[in-house]
């Protein structure tokens, strides 16, 4: 695995400043998250309110934004199309400003004419918009109410029955209430001795309902993996040296398809959710993720 510690090249003076409590005014040279971004967090926001002075001549994009990282502590992750095939170069001076003023600044200098997302823990840099639909995590499941627990004792009771129609509908009953059954069938699931037709009624519906939920096949210890925070730093690093490192840390099974293999990224990252780190390896590989088989997949 090939990681780096960061090294300015060119020449780079900087002066960072303590204070200015006041928040910053609006300022049209600010970087902005887009109309398309996550909420920014609070504690997010008042990183970027931290003013700074610097004067970088000449120095490659990257280092810049290095720089930025290391003075607001959030996380940044510039798209490698802006680096692909020239690395641009910023001469700039900043004097007591915003850092969120500041990173505006950059990234109009740069002349990529990149634009600023925050989106799953991190700010993306760059022209287009970055893809959305990668969400692991299900949706919260809803509580049951009073009569949906009446509901649910009596169809588990009679998915043991001998009638084939006062099974259906009981498993009518159970769709009906939807992935708030999900806790309940787990349990009895998981229950020993239990009559055959009623376990594997339980075990269709059940099957279904996570589905439903976008479940798939994790179970609790690797959903709570995945909110595990870590920090590291990817550089020119294989997708599948990556994934493998993720592995090593976690114990999530995490495969990466044929298709994607060759593919290499930069990332560091700072305090970041393992479900977030994961999406964030399949953007840049220009890939998705597959949830089944207690297995989730990078893949084309």
């Amino acid at each position: 695995m090939r990681m780096r510690l960061c090294l300015c090249l060119a020449t780079l003076m900087v002066w960072p400043c303590v204070g200015a409590e006041d928040a910053p005014q609006p300022n049209p040279n600010a970087a902005q998250p887009t109309d398309s971004s996550d909420k920014e967090p609070v504690e997010v926001s008042k990183k970027l309110e931290r003013k700074v002075s610097f004067d970088f001549q000449e120095t490659p994009l990257e280092e810049t934004l290095s720089f930025m990282r290391s003075l607001s502590y959030a996380n940044m992750v510039l798209d490698p199309a802006l680096t692909k095939d020239k690395q641009p170069i910023v001469t700039l001076k900043v004097q007591d400003a915003p850092l969120r003023e500041a990173l505006g600044k950059v990234l109009e200098a740069s002349g990529t004419g990149a634009k600023l997302w925050y989106i799953d823990g991190a700010f993306w840099i760059s022209k287009d918009a970055p893809l959305r639909d990668l969400r692991l995590k299900p949706e919260p499941i809803p509580a049951l109410t009073k009569e949906q627990q009446e509901i649910l004792k009596k169809a588990l009771t009679d998915f043991a029955s001998e009638d084939f129609d006062v099974r259906e509908t009981a498993l009518k009953k159970v769709r009906d209430i939807g992935t708030a059954s999900i806790p309940a069938l787990e349990e009895a699931s998981r229950k020993e001795g239990d009559d055959l037709e009623r376990h594997n009624c339980v075990l269709n519906v059940l099957a279904e309902l996570r589905a439903k939920a976008h479940l798939g096949d994790l179970n609790a210890a690797a959903l709570a993996c995945l909110q595990r925070k870590v920090s590291f730093e990817f550089v020119g690093t294989p997708l599948v040296e990556s994934a493998a490192f993720i592995i090593a840390l976690s114990g999530i099974d995490l495969q990466v398809a044929d298709g994607v293999k060759a593919a290499t990224l930069s990332l560091r990252v700072k305090d970041m959710e393992m479900e977030q780190v994961i999406r964030w390896m399949a953007r840049l590989g220009s890939a998705k993720l597959d949830c089944q088989d207690h297995t989730i997949r990078i893949v084309k």
